[in-house]
């Protein structure tokens, strides 16, 4: 059952390795002394994947009433508290979702609020460098909080397609009164203003709301608002006068080699007293409301100009001196001001070039990045924790090993269920890896787990190692086990005649062995698997599938039956349910014996993190006649033709 190895071509992304040779930085407010000299940037394996951990919470809030909207749980906006490390994220389409344990566990934050509704761009939700004030502009509801969403003040204004984006001045009085909200998804851009927490609006002129980019304003006191189109502008009565601003000269090189002209890149961030901005050169601050603006420290430097390009920050680390900014594939990060800038870490991939795909997060106390990126045309690609261990409160110790390991075949033959005791660690065990034969193939957060699609009379080497909440990992234990002779009365199902294979009334294409692709090549049947969480890169694992079937769905087919005739020949069936390609929800798969559905699962729902790892179902049969699977098409834009593949598919007469 071989995939590849993490590092190898197959299952990760080379990173790009820099290392600058950087003077020592002292950090503020106490700390000790830290050197950035020879720091090496994580790469792109050394993420997390954490939008699973946000899944989990919202099935098991689903169960309950009021039932939250999921939306795009697999990369949802996201930002931190940086006063006390508090996580938050908010889905597309979703609720409003927080976590205090670094991303382990999530709860649903607003409980009034089922939907927010539509968001796109990072302005969508902001949280204040200064600690527990959140904003939100979304397209069903827009408010704010002052006390970490304990608490909300709502807008009380209403358009078709809602707010994409806006500023709330909280930095004056403090009260969030004043509030400029935008809409470009009318015929035209429309932009308000409010000086009463968004009891009531006006509007701004039509010629102001034509040259506003996404994300690019400002708003303080005096009903000063400054926005970033071809050119820097401030009004202070609400667009009747506008005001060109200048900006110190300068001339860059961009990514593409081309030299660039000043243009401010990313939301407007407030921090004691001041605004800070990021240009494509720098961080822009100024303390007069707009009138002046300087660099902070210095521009960054020429060779990391050509290298990437800037798409979202500052985010604020310790104090006004630390400062982080997202690029298009690493963030850089400067601890003096902007006197010297340091590439932080790598990304899994590479972003894609728009305004509103991605937002990031970090959290000074713990020292952890936060990223994700939806730009991509699969949808939902990256959502991630990166632990980075320089400072604070990070447990360095690494979790006591995996005890107790039992490996007991399953009568199957073929298939290993391993069990162990859990380990103990003092910030919590995050998830076990699994290695066979010294390669990591699967993740689970239970101390036990069933190896399936092994071949018969096959010697595996099975490791287990335990990974706590920062990533730390114990030592990988390790047992030999031997799978079963094949038994004598098993049967496959890819061998057994069916009596109906259908979709939506026409034959259903059933391929077993091998599957034709796009250039009509043949190529093993395989699962694509994706178990283990150093995080979500571009391409997958596969692993064979020589004991399984495989069912050919396309996008504009509703209703598929699979159906056997048992006639009470069989006591067992055991199998794994995956697919072969990649994307969302897709299929819906019904499993039924003698009319009564005993099996329900949705296939190939892991699309950012790589794949998924089959589902293991063993299912009783004695004295059942029929067993019918059914297929559905999920609605879903990004649905595809794919195979869904019920591998590992063995039947057992006898007991």
């Amino acid at each position: 059952m071989p995939i590849s190895a993490p590092g190898s071509s197959l299952h990760c992304l080379v990173s790009v390795g820099v290392c600058l040779f950087l003077l020592p930085f002292t950090l503020h407010g106490g700390d000790q002394p830290f050197s950035m000299t020879g720091w090496v940037p994580p790469s792109a394996t050394q993420w997390t994947s954490l939008g699973n951990r946000l899944g989990e919470a919202i099935e098991q809030a689903s169960k309950k009433k009021p039932i939250p909207s999921p939306g795009a749980y697999k990369a949802p906006l996201v930002g931190v508290d940086r006063t006390n490390g508090r996580l938050y994220a908010f889905p597309q389409t979703g609720a409003l979702w927080v976590s205090d344990d670094r991303g382990q566990t999530f709860e649903w934050l607003n409980r009034e609020v089922p939907n927010w509704g539509f968001n796109e761009s990072p302005t969508s939700m902001c949280v204040h460098p200064e600690g527990k004030k959140i904003r939100i502009f979304s397209s069903n509801r827009n408010g704010f909080s002052l006390d970490a969403g304990k608490t909300w003040k709502y807008m009380n204004f209403k358009i078709n397609y809602g707010f994409e984006d806006g500023v709330i001045n909280w930095d004056g009085t403090g009260d969030g009164k004043m509030i400029v909200a935008r809409s470009h998804t009318w015929p035209k851009p429309r932009m308000w203003l409010s000086r009463d927490a968004g009891e009531s609006f006006v509007e701004y002129p039509e010629d102001i709301t034509q040259q506003i980019n996404t994300q690019s304003m400002a708003l303080m006191d005096g009903d000063v608002l400054l926005f970033q189109g071809d050119k820097l502008m401030r009004t202070e009565d609400y667009g009747k006068t506008l005001t060109e601003v200048p900006l110190p000269a300068y001339t860059y090189v961009g990514a593409n080699g081309k030299t660039g002209a000043g243009r401010f890149a990313g939301l407007s961030r407030r921090f004691k007293d001041k605004v800070y901005w990021l240009n494509g050169s720098g961080i822009y601050t100024s303390a007069d409301k707009g009138l002046t603006w300087t660099v902070v420290g210095a521009t960054f430097p020429a060779d990391m100009l050509r290298q990437v390009s800037v798409r979202s920050g500052p985010l604020f680390g310790k104090d006004e001196k630390h400062m982080l900014v997202l690029c298009l594939d690493r963030v850089i990060e400067t601890l003096d001001g902007g006197q010297n800038w340091h590439v932080l870490a790598e990304l899994p991939v590479k972003l894609n070039d728009h305004p509103w795909a991605h937002s990031f997060g970090y959290d000074p106390i713990g020292d952890i990045l936060y990223c994700n990126d939806r730009g991509h045309a699969g949808g939902p690609y990256l959502f991630g924790r990166l632990a980075l261990k320089r400072w604070g409160d990070v447990e360095k110790v690494p979790p006591s090993a995996p005890t107790g390991i039992q490996a007991n075949i399953v009568r199957a033959g073929n298939c290993v269920d391993l069990r162990w005791k859990a380990s103990g660690d003092a910030s919590g065990i995050y998830s076990y890896y699994i290695y066979v034969d010294g390669i990591l193939q699967y993740r689970t957060e239970v101390p036990e787990i069933v190896l399936s699609n092994c071949s018969w009379n096959q010697e595996l080497k099975v490791g287990v190692q335990a990974v706590d909440a920062w990533q730390n990992r114990s030592a990988v234990v390790e047992q030999v086990v031997r799978t079963g002779a094949k038994p004598a009365r098993a049967t496959l199902l890819k061998d057994l005649q069916s009596t109906i294979a259908t979709f939506d009334g026409a034959p259903m294409d059933i391929v077993t062995d091998a599957a034709t692709v796009a250039d009509k090549a043949a190529s093993a049947l395989t699962f694509h698997v994706d178990g283990y969480e150093p995080n979500p890169v571009s391409r997958r694992a596969s692993m064979p599938v020589p004991y399984g079937l495989g069912v050919r769905v396309k996008k504009s087919q509703k209703q598929g039956i699979l159906e056997y005739a048992l006639d009470r020949k069989y006591t067992r069936l055991m199998l794994d349910v995956g697919m072969r390609g990649g994307g969302w929800d897709r299929v819906g798969l019904k499993i039924l014996l003698d009319g009564k559905q005993v099996a329900e699962t949705k296939v190939d729902r892991e699309q950012i993190d790589g794949g998924q790892k089959p589902e293991v179902i063993d299912l009783d049969l004695t004295n059942v006649k029929v067993l019918r699977f059914e297929f559905a098409g999920l609605k879903n834009p990004y649905w595809q033709v794919e195979t869904v593949i019920l591998g590992n598919a063995v039947l057992f007469a006898g007991k």
